[in-house]
């Protein structure tokens, strides 16, 4: 009994020392895009350019691999560090090979096979799946979903994708690992979907970019820009604080442009800061995103959501490494949601501020759909926003199949001997002073997640965080 107490403790301690300061949502992480090439009788262009689009728009430290399916499966370019020639040269290399998609699921697995096989091993992994049409006659049975569902919860790795749905095995793969996946009609375009599911596995910090006009604050040390043309063949002006102005092809070193289809995507490294103006765009889906020193934090790990219920959203500011608590800063400030379904007018709410300092704001969909949720902070001198996406639906049916298997499997003893010792070091940890108790919940919840796959644990950690709530209630 001893002897597993010190190894559990000794294994677990390093990874509760990690969870004492808040998860920093901009670190660096690793996607593996397995691009199918297999589903499309047409418009497989404008695939690859939301493929192109959608890895452009990642982190420039993250980690990014590419495989493809066409009449086989290959690596085309293996998991290492953003190499934007390489994926997109890669990419235009890519042909429609089949008017429908039958072994996707073969792709997915073999796709697991090799990132299992990767040194050093990925931090935070996700697989995005882009795909087309499914053959009709490509349904799968349970047996095979649920084995692939078991062995990527087992490598921690969440699937994302954009797609058509019906007959594709990445919905619910996506549905049963924590990610989401963006349904894409038939008629939709995947390039203006890729700018939503960026926000989705990202979720991005955002400032007010309304009317090609956006104003960089001092904490901003780089911001990403996507501009919406009125066609692909137009051009975009890209002017400074202090008047210079800059086009595709003819821009300084610190200025990325990219270009795919409608829509350009301009990185910008330590902008100037002050008022800037990107000419001639046109449409509701420019974003300007950031890397700041001043962040909106929040953890929300809940993308399928129930049509009229309750989603609850706890969000905290960061200035550098420090939390802005002051109430008198708070008070200064203006804090509002922003709720839009896809391609519609947007609603705008209050968030509340919290006796802790937090901000908590409510979201109940109405009806079944994709939605948009936007966190807004702001005051004379900045704005700050925190995207978030998520899928409403009228059957909750979210983990139904796998759910029964999960809960015929029994906590062991090492299992609750871990849950025990987590549990506890979180909360003493809080009482000795390093960690603050309006952190416990969202430590709480982190666990949990780790634990999602044994239902015993995911419900014991659920009556702790219902003990919590009873007991702040009771004072």
């Amino acid at each position: 009994m001893i002897r597993i107490f010190f190894f559990v403790f000794f294994i677990l301690f390093p990874a509760l020392v990690l969870l004492i300061s808040p998860p920093d949502m901009s670190e660096a992480s690793d996607v593996f895009v397995l691009f199918d090439t297999t589903g499309y009788e047409q418009h497989i262009e404008d695939a690859i350019s939301g493929a192109k689009m959608f890895i452009n728009l990642l982190d420039t430290n993250d980690r990014v691999g590419l495989a493809a399916l066409t009449d086989k499966y290959s690596i085309s370019v293996p998991l290492s560090k953003l190499d934007s020639n390489a994926l997109m040269t890669s990419l235009d290399n890519l042909t429609s090979s089949g008017s429908c998609s039958k072994n996707l699921h073969l792709a997915i697995s073999d796709t697991i096979k090799y990132l299992s096989s990767i040194n050093p091993p990925y931090s935070t992994l996700t697989l995005v799946v882009i795909s087309g049409k499914s053959c009709k006659e490509a349904a799968f049975n349970a047996e095979i979903i649920d084995n692939l569902i078991e062995t990527l919860n087992k490598k921690q790795i969440k699937v994302y994708g954009m797609g058509m749905v019906r007959n594709n095995p990445a919905v619910e793969l996506a549905a049963e690992t924590g990610g989401l996946f963006i349904p894409v009609a038939e008629k939709e375009s995947y390039t203006s979907n890729a700018v939503i599911l960026y926000e989705a596995l990202k979720s991005p910090d955002l400032i007010p970019f309304q009317r090609g006009k956006f104003i960089v604050d001092e904490s901003i040390y780089e911001v990403t820009i996507v501009g919406e043309k009125i066609t692909k063949n137009n051009k975009l002006f890209l002017y400074t604080p202090d008047g210079k102005k800059y086009i595709n092809n003819e821009s300084p070193e610190f200025v990325s442009w990219h270009s795919y289809n409608k829509y350009d995507i301009i990185r910008i490294t330590n902008p100037q800061p002050g008022p800037w103006t990107l000419q001639f765009v046109t449409g509701t889906q420019n974003r300007a995103y950031v890397n700041s020193s001043f962040k909106i934090m929040s953890y929300f790990d809940a993308p399928y959501v129930p049509v009229n219920g309750k989603i609850v959203f706890d969000a905290w500011l960061k200035m550098d490494h420090l939390y802005v608590k002051d109430p008198d800063i708070l008070k200064s400030m203006e804090f509002t949601m922003l709720s839009s379904k896809k391609d519609e007018a947007e609603t705008e709410t209050d968030l509340r501020i919290e006796k802790n300092g937090n901000l908590r704001g409510v979201f109940r969909p109405g009806e079944e759909g994709l939605y948009r949720i936007m966190l807004n902070a702001s005051s004379k001198t900045l704005t700050r926003g925190k995207s978030f996406v998520v899928i409403a639906e009228k059957e909750f049916n979210t983990a139904s199949r796998t759910l029964k298997r999960k809960q015929k499997k029994e906590l062991t003893f090492t299992e609750a001997v871990v849950v025990f010792l987590s549990v506890n070091l979180i909360f003493l940890t809080a009482a000795w002073g390093y960690l603050r108790k309006d952190d416990i919940k969202v430590f709480l919840h982190l666990l949990s997640h780790t634990f999602s796959k044994i239902s015993d644990v995911q419900v014991f950690i659920q009556q702790l965080l219902h003990r919590k709530k009873q007991a702040h209630k009771n004072g």
